[in-house]
């Protein structure tokens, strides 16, 4: 991760969405602007050859392919296990199946077999979805993933079942532009937590078993977290900071002021802000908060490896390896790890997996490989893009619905079981109210508009922040892939904007709702805009618009948006 990079690209962010909110057209730009597409250099870890399929058990038998959706059976969870792990932990991974079934009331599968390709665990995710949506999957033990040849790998394919991107039998993807970039566009359909000890042989099935443990002492009520956050920003913007005299001394803070402003969940006084300016007293703080303090939620936004996190923004200055997180054993129900290769599942000893497995950490999110991501405590209105996600920690949600919906990119990683949630608020306060949520526009051949009306029959304010488009498709297919072939140019923004929109209201917008009112807002589909473009084609186009809301039982309104060009 290139820190210094993410600077420059927040400045050049935010002068582009100076130039969007002047222009004033009809339509916005949806696509998120803190994060751009993974490198595609590695290291070659092949997947070793499939197995009979007829080999895998189940406890479970899943829908046959020509079998209609029924909408009156409950959202699945499955759960993978490699053989040797199953044989080893019976008892804790049918107690975890009992859990999830008792905590979220949906059907729990617990799969388990000596996996060779991922395409096996692939096509029963797929099979079951087909009777009812996959609510997620938990992947235990040795579960390969996939990968491309040279060398990058992701569980993306494990969350993302629209075959949007060809898979060999193997596992294996081609590095086209598309494959690398569609979660830019489109968030997660199902989450997948992968529960993958940083050790090999007994030691990591011992490890596993302390997991399995700590997830139930937690669903039982002994384990629990402090509502405080830790945030630790890169180390340039540290540099700004503390070096830097005038006006922009200190906005670091008031920065962090404006992010916690639209939070909502905490308070100044209950996050800890890293800010030192010397490396060595910055590790110290670190890893001593880590140790004496318990979190509901980290973001941490250091340079990575596989193995470590450095401190000063260069090798070999300050360097937090896996060890010292071991030493430390955190204590934090979600981190989100915003560093290169913490998340190299395949490395021995790699960071996440001690994060995830000392200590009492339940969920934590990486990456695999080397990726660009700018710092989370820009001026605004770029940022809160890292901060808004936490509001729905203490919704009635598990916390992988939160990741899934969460852009994010191709090589991350979610570690742990995505079932876990918070305890939720109490009842009472804002309730949302959404009479349709699908719109179709029918035939479209000029503008037109439709109309949502959302009310809240709460009795505190309702208060809604739109997060970015979900991804257009036409015919089923992401627009990216349609649009941008292997050598395309950026298209002109503006006038020839592709897709739904609302007018009104950028990304990250805020609605309020007063109790026992509603409002009104209008969506558009504009495809006289691009007739003129290159960009223009016929097909059935489909779109989803999400809020984030402060009602604890509908975190999310999501619209489903239709329209028809011929």
């Amino acid at each position: 991760m290139s820190n210094q990079k993410g600077f420059v690209g927040i400045i050049v962010l935010i002068v582009v969405v100076a130039l969007i909110g002047i222009a004033g057209y009809y339509f916005v730009v949806n696509k998120q602007t803190n994060q751009v597409s993974v490198p595609t250099t590695g290291t070659e870890q092949g997947i070793a050859e499939n197995t009979d399929t007829q080999n895998i058990q189940s406890d479970q038998k899943f829908p046959k392919q020509d079998e209609k959706p029924s909408k009156t059976i409950p959202s699945y969870v499955l759960i993978f296990v490699d053989e040797e792990v199953y044989t080893t932990l019976p008892n804790e991974l049918n107690r975890l199946k009992d859990d999830i079934v008792k905590d979220l009331g949906v059907e729990v599968s617990l799969q388990h077999a000596a996996y060779k390709s991922p395409i096996q665990i692939r096509e029963i995710i797929k099979n079951f979805n087909i009777e009812k949506k996959v609510f997620g999957s938990i992947l235990i033990g040795d579960i390969p993933t996939f990968s491309r040849s040279d060398g990058l790998y992701t569980d993306w394919f494990y969350q993302d079942l629209s075959d949007h991107c060809a898979l060999t039998n193997d596992g294996k993807f081609t590095a086209t532009h598309s494959c690398n970039t569609l979660d830019a566009v489109s968030r997660r359909e199902i989450f997948s937590g992968r529960i993958t000890p940083p050790v090999k042989g007994q030691e990591g099935i011992a490890l596993i078993k302390k997991y399995l443990d700590k997830n139930h002492e937690y669903r039982s009520g002994n384990i629990s977290f402090q509502k405080r956050l830790l945030v630790y920003p890169a180390a340039i913007i540290n540099e700004i900071n503390n070096k830097t005299p005038g006006a922009i001394k200190n906005s670091l803070d008031s920065n962090l002021d404006f992010s916690l402003s639209r939070l909502g969940r905490y308070s100044k006084s209950s996050v800890d802000l890293i800010k030192e300016a010397s490396y060595e007293n910055a590790k110290t703080e670190y890893l001593n908060k880590l140790k004496m303090n318990s979190y509901e939620a980290a973001l941490i936004n250091v340079h990575g490896t596989a193995l470590g996190q450095f401190i000063s923004g260069g090798y070999g200055q300050a360097e937090v390896n896996y060890q010292d997180i071991k030493n430390v054993a955190p204590n934090i129900f979600y981190v989100n790890l915003l560093s290169c290769s913490n998340g190299a599942f395949k490395e021995l000893n790699y960071l996440a997996g001690w994060l995830l497995f000392s200590g009492n950490t339940m969920v934590v999110n990486a990456q695999s490989q080397p990726a660009f991501i700018g710092g989370f405590v820009a001026d605004p209105p770029i940022e809160p893009v890292f901060f808004i996600p936490l509001n729905t920690l203490g919704s009635n949600i598990p916390i992988g619905d939160m990741i899934r919906r969460d852009d994010s990119l191709f090589v991350t990683q979610t570690f742990g079981d995505p079932t876990l949630q918070l305890p939720s608020k109490a009842s009472g306060g804002p309730k949302l109210s959404v009479p349709d949520q699908e719109l179709n526009f029918g035939v479209v051949d000029r503008v037109k508009t439709k109309t949502i009306t959302i009310r809240n029959n709460g009795n505190d304010t309702l208060e809604l922040r739109r997060l970015p488009n979900r991804g257009l498709t036409i015919d089923n297919q992401p627009s990216v892939a349609i649009l941008k072939p292997e050598n395309y140019i950026e298209p002109p923004q503006g006038n020839n904007f592709l897709g739904f929109e609302i007018p009104s209201l950028i990304p990250y917008g805020e609605v309020n709702v007063l109790p026992n009112k509603e409002i009104a807002i209008d969506i558009g589909f504009a495809p006289a805009a691009f007739q003129k473009s290159k960009l223009y084609k016929k097909g059935k186009y489909f779109d989803i618009i999400t809020f984030i809301t402060n009602d604890p039982e509908n975190p999310y309104l999501e619209i489903q948006l239709y329209a028809e060009v011929q």
